[in-house]
């Protein structure tokens, strides 16, 4: 499957891009992209910008165009990517998937940060633990009153019955009561012991790990007017930026090709080269300039060289600086397919793949 990147500045003012998938024969509903950059630790865009994992982002609108399915987003894609940063997406349940280098797109408003109650990263805290309710004391054992014995009146003198025994139930009705008695005092002391107040230990929660704050190394010299963008332009003799270590120039260089006008993207481009012969940062840069992808017309060069990019990636690889071997194969890619057709555009194509040696 095929992806590009289209800017979207005449749709309105909260679209502003468009990632483009092809071939597709059906658009789906509301898919969740997971869009990345190779090139960083924390690659993965999500709602409050790049982060080490996320749920993925949902398009505003998505549109089907013949075999086109076009997933329109607004500023919280476009205020997170600078031009030149190569991408990946891919559909988190679907299978639209794609690369390509971001190309220069207006970053629109800055998106709002979203409440803590719509966050998905919000972290948990802890619920307390309920607490028991008391436990009511037992009522009172009430003893049975008494019971009165019975008055026996004596017989008259002259005629004396005989003697009867007491019934049987006078007499077991002492031990009845006993038995009764502890009967209770047992299921008393069973009901206590099985509702009685239990302390409910308290989960100790680990304060957070706070990280240690990022030491910013101290800037560079202000006095010297070749170490700074603002002054290197009009103050720095040519010979001595040539002596510069390249990542100084690298870094002068990006700084004037975000400039306007011709000197600064000249000595930009200058720049540049010269530290591209033994700077991995330096080659990255100048193949993003030199790559149709993310070409930029009115720019520091001309023309799109895919032939000079593709050497560039390929020197920057070697020297394992990530995402460079990402984005070249995916500059072949493009090449592969515009070779697949007719025309003066294909057979440029198929010319820098056979000089590259790449089938």
């Amino acid at each position: 499957m095929r992806m590009r990147i289209e800017p979207l500045p005449g749709r309105d003012d909260e679209v502003t891009c468009a990632l483009v998938f092809a071939p597709v024969s059906q658009a789906p509903r509301a898919p969740l992209l997971l869009i990345q950059r190779p090139d960083a630790q924390d690659g993965v865009l999500g709602r409050r910008g790049w982060a080490v994992a996320s749920n993925g982002l949902r398009p505003r609108q998505i549109e089907l165009r013949g075999e086109e399915c076009w997933a329109m987003f607004g500023s919280e894609l476009s205020w997170h990517v600078q031009r030149g940063t190569p991408i990946s997406v891919r559909e988190r349940d679907g299978d639209l998937a794609g690369r390509a280098i971001w190309p220069a797109i207006a970053r629109g408003r800055q998106p709002a940060m979203p409440n803590e109650e719509e966050d998905q990263t919000m972290v948990s805290r802890p619920t307390p633990a309920p607490v028991p309710p008391p436990v009511a004391a037992p009522p009172p054992m009430v003893a049975p009153p008494p019971v009165s014995k019975p008055v026996v009146e004596p017989p008259p003198p002259l005629i004396r019955p005989p003697e009867q025994p007491l019934p049987s139930h006078a007499v077991r009705w002492p031990w009845l009561l006993a038995l009764l008695l502890l009967v209770a005092a047992g299921a008393g002391g069973a009901w206590w012991w099985t509702n009685r107040p239990v302390a409910v230990p308290v989960a100790q929660v680990a304060p957070p790990v706070v990280a240690p704050p990022v030491v910013t190394p101290p800037a560079m010299v202000e006095a010297d007017p070749c170490l700074d963008v603002a002054t290197v332009l009009t103050a720095c003799p040519r010979e001595r930026l040539a002596t510069l270590p390249p990542e100084v120039q690298t870094r002068l260089a990006e700084g004037l090709l975000r400039l306007e006008g011709r000197p600064a993207l000249g000595l930009g481009l200058s720049l540049l080269i010269t530290a591209a012969n033994r700077h991995g940062p330096a080659q990255m840069a100048l193949a993003r300039l030199y790559d149709p992808g993310s070409f930029a017309p009115g720019g520091a060069v001309s023309a799109a060289n895919p032939a000079r990019a593709l050497d560039l990636y390929r020197d920057a690889a070697a020297a394992n600086l990530p995402g460079a071997a990402e984005a070249r194969a995916a500059l072949i890619a493009n090449l592969r397919q515009d070779a697949a057709g007719e025309g003066a555009a294909a057979d440029r194509a198929r010319t820098v793949l056979r000089q590259a040696g790449i089938e």
